[in-house]
């Protein structure tokens, strides 16, 4: 278990739940992909492509979003992401500086496939909510996934990534 380094609020946090902290570790803000230069070409093609296309057949809305989208992807490469705490506590789990109550999930799942696939997945109970995908990073999945079952049950029917993530990792998007 690595050891995180939490913030003032973190630890305040903690403090405030009786139960305490059981595991924890960084998670990047948000997964960096190295990308070549060919990348960024065959990407700045499809980009050029598209947005004549949209001018074309007068769907300046379409052009906007394929720029929008073009600049972000540029910007996020330059940028680092920064380290988030999570926490694992009796009472819920933390990410960042937001405290989530263990009845606020339906259930966990782990899929680890190392070196590209390690990930810790929480289902929100709300039909809305997204699913929280978590880095592993170099922690033991057995250990998470021991630690978990004391609180939330395992869905064992996840046994693959989600197409957007496997698309999202190939492609580094």
């Amino acid at each position: 278990m690595t050891e995180v380094k939490l913030t003032e609020a973190d630890r305040l946090a903690l403090e405030g739940d009786e139960s305490g902290l059981l595991l924890a570790w960084e998670v990047p803000e948000f997964d960096k992909h190295d990308r070549s230069p060919r990348w960024y070409a065959i990407v700045g093609t499809i980009s050029i492509v598209l947005v004549v296309y949209a001018v074309l057949t007068a769907n300046f809305l379409f052009a906007i979003i394929i720029l929008m989208g073009a600049l972000i992807m540029f910007l996020s490469h330059r940028r680092e992401p920064n380290p988030v705490p999570f926490a694992i506590t009796v009472g819920g789990i933390f990410v960042g500086n937001h405290f989530h109550p263990y009845h606020e999930f339906r259930h966990f799942s782990i899929l680890y496939e190392p070196p590209d696939v390690k990930r810790l997945y929480l289902a929100s109970q709300g039909t809305f909510r997204p699913i929280m995908h978590i880095s592993l990073e170099d922690m033991d999945p057995n250990i998470v996934r021991e630690t978990l079952l004391g609180f939330l049950p395992e869905d064992l029917t996840k046994v693959e990534e989600g197409l957007g993530e496997f698309f999202s990792r190939v492609y580094k998007l």
